[in-house]
């Protein structure tokens, strides 16, 4: 199955010229620039989401026991494990972005197919992740309207 479509794209004559690589290498910069900038995000908010979690222990310990009753059955480490779920998450899905933009760059380079396919099916996988996220929201949102 392989060969017949690269018969069919092969007759269509379909070749990587030059505008195309410039294209493709700023697109290997955004995505790159993107999946880092959350990657460091994403650290922030773990390392925020912990000094959160001791600041909110520490605020329930010096709370009266008549307003704190809830609270103490609560432990403060779920803030913080709930940030790191999310950031983690988050950093997975970006992990495909930052995949593409490293395997097509090495394929620009070397002019490696194999590297070519495997960076176009990672952004394949991202944008499928992207939207699959953004239309549970999106549904999640519309349902709270009723």
């Amino acid at each position: 199955m392989q060969e017949h479509q690269t018969d069919q794209l092969s007759d269509l004559n379909l070749q990587a010229d030059s505008d195309l690589r410039q294209s493709l290498g700023a697109s290997v910069k955004w995505s790159k620039f993107i999946a880092i900038t959350v990657f460091i995000f994403c650290i922030i908010f773990i390392i925020l989401g912990i000094m959160a979690s001791s600041v909110f222990e520490q605020l329930i310990h010096k709370l009266p026991s008549d307003k704190a009753r809830f609270f103490k059955d609560f432990p403060a480490g779920i803030f913080a494990a709930v940030i790191f779920v999310i950031c983690g998450a988050i950093g997975f899905v970006y992990y495909f972005l930052y995949n593409f933009s490293a395997k097509i760059k090495t394929a620009l380079l070397t002019e490696d197919q194999e590297s070519f396919n495997t960076g176009f099916n990672s952004l394949k996988i991202f944008f499928i992740v992207s939207t699959v996220v953004s239309i549970l929201f999106l549904l999640s949102s519309i349902i709270s309207l009723f």
